[in-house]
């Protein structure tokens, strides 16, 4: 779950912890540029601009493990209260 205040995650569940390859409390401490691939930082940016309550986004998305290695993914949103 991303904050679209903070622009930090306040939640990660075990799949994606084990796919970035950080433990969960390192992947709440990571900056975007830590697990998203610099190529998509404008899809996430575009995410928070866009998305409205009751709407939900999907893309796909290059993201990082932990040792900088690139990955392809899917990213989706939808805000939550």
């Amino acid at each position: 779950i991303y904050d679209l205040e903070t622009k930090f995650l306040v939640e990660a569940n075990t799949s994606a912890c084990k796919m970035h390859g950080f433990t969960y409390e390192e992947l709440l401490k990571a900056s975007k540029n830590e697990y998203i691939h610099q190529n998509s930082h404008y899809i996430l940016e575009e995410l928070c601009k866009t998305l409205k309550p009751g709407c939900e986004y999907f893309t796909e998305a290059t993201g990082l493990h932990k040792d900088g290695s690139a990955f392809d993914g899917e990213l989706k949103g939808k805000i939550v209260n």
